[in-house]
């Protein structure tokens, strides 16, 4: 057997058997800029990095994140919606902030209502031991993004396309919140385990000029382009010998 052709018929089958929501995932990229309005520092901020460093009020900087269409809705709320996110970056000038994706009690989720907060979503991500103790200290790091008003949807309960570009248009004027932290774990006038900021480095900001654009599946276009050249590579192989 010829393998070069093998590989190409076998890759192209591969493709064209590939069920539809494989072959055609839609995945949608949000880019926005953030104007900062206010920026926090406590203590020796360089023990957590000091990742706001350049940046003051008025500075502006850009962000990202993604979101795949036509996931199934994980709120049970009429007029109100909960979606997966991923790749959540912010550019700041130290370096940037990617898909901190930690263990929270909200996950990587993106809210969308059409009644109280329009728009939520937050990354989360911690050296928090499993079961802290009083005295415990450990690092914390996490973005949100909130709309500060009621959302304005056509249907908060269906990710299409439709839903995608009014995300986009609701994080016009949203806020942005991005902090590192050391804190320490104590036990309160209540008896509960709490914690405070021992430092801390943070900053809010504006959200303008959002876009959205459809990513392109690479995987499946790498198959199909590996498929093809490896045909071409077998014709003409075969035309040298001939």
């Amino acid at each position: 057997m010829q393998t070069p052709r093998f590989i190409a018929i076998l890759s192209i089958i591969l493709c064209a058997s590939m069920p539809l929501s494989a072959k055609a995932a839609l995945i949608f990229q949000f880019d926005f800029q953030v104007r900062v309005t206010d920026t926090e520092q406590l203590g020796d901020v360089s023990v957590v990095g000091n990742p706001t460093n350049g940046l003051t009020v008025g500075s502006t900087f850009a962000g990202s994140f993604r979101v795949e269409a036509n996931q199934t809705d994980g709120n049970t709320s009429i007029t109100g919606g909960r979606y997966a996110f991923s790749d959540l970056t912010l550019s700041l000038p130290a370096g940037s902030v990617f898909s901190l994706a930690g263990g929270t009690q909200f996950g990587n989720t993106i809210d969308i209502a059409s009644d109280n907060d329009g728009v939520f979503l937050t990354s989360f991500s911690s050296t928090v031991p499993n079961n802290p103790a009083p005295g415990d200290q450990f690092f914390q790091e996490e973005i949100g993004i909130r709309q500060d008003n009621n959302g304005v949807f056509s249907d908060v309960n269906t990710l299409d396309a439709t839903t995608i570009f009014e995300i986009a248009l609701n994080l016009e004027n949203a806020t942005v919140d991005y902090s590192d932290t050391q804190v320490e774990t104590f036990i309160n006038a209540r008896n509960a385990l709490v914690t405070q900021d021992l430092i801390r480095d943070g900053l809010s900001g504006e959200i303008f000029n959002v876009t959205v654009s459809q990513v392109p599946e690479p995987a499946i276009n790498f198959l199909l382009l590996m498929g093809l050249g490896a045909l071409f590579t077998s014709r003409y192989k075969s035309k040298a010998t001939h």
